[in-house]
């Protein structure tokens, strides 16, 4: 977020990341002057979220936060993008997405668990699922076609006491979207697949990967999303080398 001062207007500007809605709304100060404020879906929920508990919590400040945990049990959220997709194959008439929910059940049903899946009708594309205990959601899965990137991403949510098995069924769902839904005739995803081959050879510093590729102008944002965005490489002893997820996508 950023505020500055122009004359007799202040004004404080908040966007998320994912670039989605700004929406105006004004903040009083400490003298009762309305100040125009933007903030972005995330901010305005949480602001929303305090109003609510406002009006609920105990009549004693000091145990808001007590309060709170009991009511708001800590949660678990983990989000896992593919960029350089075929987002039609998340469609459902896709024969990959029903692929990828046996594979969900699967996991899941080693683990204890069964998944009932949900019809969004507003977004047909999305594969969601919940599993539910006592008619209460535990956890939830779902993937979903980004509406303003090249990309899809697995989401992952649940109760603090499933973070394990949460981390531990990712790996064979990630694993499946990497290898399967990129676009393998898109540039993007070449060059990839020529930077992982590379390291595959053993590790090698920023420079020596990129002096193969000095004519390729999208190295940059290549290279910043694959270990940044898609853990692909990781940095260790001043080199960059595979990470796991680079090896299940050359495997």
């Amino acid at each position: 977020k950023q505020s500055t001062f122009q004359g007799a207007s202040d004004f404080l500007i908040g966007n998320e990341e994912s670039g989605h809605l700004l929406n105006l709304t004004r903040i009083p100060d400490i003298n009762g002057r309305m100040i125009p404020a933007y903030a972005g879906n995330g901010m305005k929920t949480g602001l929303n979220s305090l109003a609510a508990l406002e009006s609920l919590r105990p009549s004693n400040p000091k145990m808001l936060v007590e309060w709170l945990n009991e009511q708001l049990p800590k949660g678990y959220s983990r989000s896992l993008p593919v960029y350089h997709v075929k987002q039609k194959l998340l469609e459902p008439e896709s024969g990959l997405r029903n692929e990828l929910q046996t594979l969900i059940e699967q996991v899941l049903e080693a683990e204890g668990f069964s998944i009932d899946w949900h019809h969004r009708p507003q977004e047909p594309s999305m594969l969601f699922g919940m599993s539910l205990k006592e008619n209460l959601p535990e956890l939830c899965i779902f993937v979903r076609n980004s509406g303003t990137e090249d990309k899809l991403s697995l989401y992952l949510r649940g109760l603090s006491n499933n973070q394990e098995l949460l981390e531990k069924i990712e790996k064979p769902i990630y694993r499946f979207l990497l290898k399967n839904f990129k676009d393998p005739s898109k540039s993007s995803v070449k060059l990839e697949r020529s930077i992982l081959n590379q390291l595959m050879q053993g590790p090698l510093s920023f420079d020596e990967i990129q002096r193969s590729l000095e004519s390729d102008t999208s190295f940059h944002e290549i290279f910043r999303l694959m270990h940044s965005r898609q853990s692909l490489v990781r940095f260790r002893d001043d080199r960059w080398e595979l990470s796991e997820w680079g090896h299940s996508l050359l495997q």
